[in-house]
């Protein structure tokens, strides 16, 4: 039997995965993206997020094989939006940058994501934003302290 507690979280599960699809799938259609480039505009923002970072953070980042990422990094490279760096103490690690024209890229996009999220967030009344802002606050700080 479930608690009155197990059905709040299994609430709050389901409907943080709907609204997760119902967001990806809004930015998608709005923006005319396809998932490989939603993977690649993840990419631009953890090489922004995590300085210095390697193919091997990336592919962890992701839960994707080395492979997949070198792949991945492949393709930014052809766009002209990534560089690696060798790494100047071990000859098998690599680090990652964005290029001027992916910092570009990636501005763009995150502009792009922060005024479509202002017209939704925006709908919410000042107490429904404020108890986000708490909640999502408190989910942080349990998150880092695991």
């Amino acid at each position: 039997m479930k608690t009155r507690q197990n059905q709040r979280i299994e609430q709050i599960i389901e409907l943080i995965f709907k609204t997760g699809r119902i967001m990806r799938g809004r930015m998608s259609a709005k923006n005319r993206l396809n998932p490989s480039t939603i993977l690649q505009i993840h990419a631009l923002q953890f090489i922004t997020e995590t300085p210095g970072g390697t193919m091997k953070q990336l592919a962890g980042q992701f839960t994707i094989t080395p492979a997949s990422a070198t792949s991945l990094v492949d393709r930014l490279l052809a766009q002209d939006l990534v560089r690696r760096i060798p790494s100047l103490h071990d000859r098998r690690i690599v680090h990652l940058a964005l290029t001027p024209k992916g910092q570009a890229l990636h501005l763009q996009h995150i502009n792009r994501f922060k005024k479509s999220m202002a017209s939704i967030f925006g709908k919410l009344n000042p107490k429904s934003q404020e108890e986000l802002i708490h909640v999502l606050t408190e989910l942080n700080t349990i998150y880092k302290n695991k």
